[in-house]
């Protein structure tokens, strides 16, 4: 079987890539303590672009620790002196003609660490910490909800001055700008509550301070569809609130599924079955004709069809990549 589709070039917002397949945001946990990317880091990136692989992306780079301290081993974006660091992994792709986007994150809130100097995590409301349900979280002030905003912006200009070729927005599996998504999570009465509208207006205004902040960077939102935990959010709202973030400058909707209480629907296992939340990805493009990347499990032969179907974009293959870096190098008979 050849996959013309899969390796036929597409446009990713200002990007020509060369093929379909694409490194959605992964968290490898290979950076130095201090958030600096190490050879392994670099290594890592390097190969799968070497390999073939269209985009590839760092994933959970913190812009923040105001609010949520960092996780241990992950590339951090939050101080100025980062920059040079974050140009030696971006080097380390471009060296071998590959294209590198950096997912940037305001922390994940209820299902995160505790804020620093207190007990327990901040969320868009207060709502119950994942880790210890018994332990109630702290809702954001609306000013502090700005001062992320402004801290997002400052992070995709270092990011954009290291040298990346893209910004995603962590808005994913229940993290804290999916908590201030969804209604099961956000009950605030504020600008940031309340109304399809107003919930989305902090995802809104980070795709705005990405884009002010590097003029030209594609900007790609990862979403998750279907959250399949009660109360979540489900495929028709997330069309609506997809919509919304491409009026307001995304370029890109990465589709996944899940929340903190459905990992499982994030990380898909083999239970699952195959490609479980490609069908919400089809939908969102058809309804609303955004560029949509699918991920979760997607074999060759499934993302074959599902591109030549025009069903999605580009097809996510983490772990098809992880396994294999020049898997798409082989799909296309360069390699044996």
């Amino acid at each position: 079987m050849g996959f013309p589709h899969l390796l036929a070039p597409g446009r990713f917002g200002t990007l020509e890539l060369p093929n379909r397949i694409v490194m959605p945001p992964v968290r490898v946990r290979l950076a130095h303590v201090d958030g600096t990317p190490s050879s392994r880091d670099r290594a890592f990136y390097a190969a799968r672009a070497r390999g073939g692989a269209a985009l590839v992306t760092v994933g959970s780079m913190i812009v923040s620790t105001e609010f949520e301290p960092p996780s241990s081993a992950l590339v951090r974006a939050d101080a100025d002196w980062f920059v040079p660091h974050l140009r030696y992994l971006t080097d380390g792709v471009h060296a071998v003609g590959g294209r590198i986007a950096a997912q940037l994150t305001v922390g994940a809130g209820r299902a995160g660490a505790p804020e620093p100097g207190r007990e327990a995590p901040v969320s868009a409301s207060d709502n119950s910490w994942v880790a210890s349900p018994v332990v109630t979280c702290r809702a954001l002030l609306a000013d502090e909800v700005r001062l992320l905003v402004e801290r997002f912006g400052e992070a995709a200009e270092r990011v954009a001055e290291a040298g990346f070729d893209a910004i995603d927005v962590h808005a994913r599996v229940g993290h804290l700008v999916d908590q201030f998504l969804s209604p099961v999570w956000n009950r605030r009465t504020d600008a940031y509550g309340g109304s399809l509208e107003n919930r989305a207006r902090f995802a809104v205004e980070l795709i705005q301070a990405a884009k002010r902040a590097a003029p030209g960077l594609p900007v790609s939102v990862r979403l998750s569809l279907t959250h399949h935990t009660p109360g979540g959010r489900d495929l028709a709202e997330s069309i609506e609130i997809a919509r919304i973030l491409v009026a307001a400058g995304a370029d890109v909707v990465v589709a996944d599924g899940g929340a903190s209480e459905a990992l499982h629907w994030a990380v898909p296992p083999m239970y699952l079955g195959p490609a479980p939340t490609l069908a919400d990805a089809a939908a969102l493009r058809a309804a609303t004709g955004a560029t949509v990347v699918a991920t979760g499990a997607i074999g060759v032969e499934a993302a074959e069809k599902a591109l030549a179907d025009g069903q999605v974009d580009f097809v996510g293959m983490t772990r098809a990549l992880i396994a294999d870096p020049d898997l798409p190098r082989k799909l296309a008979g360069e390699v044996p």
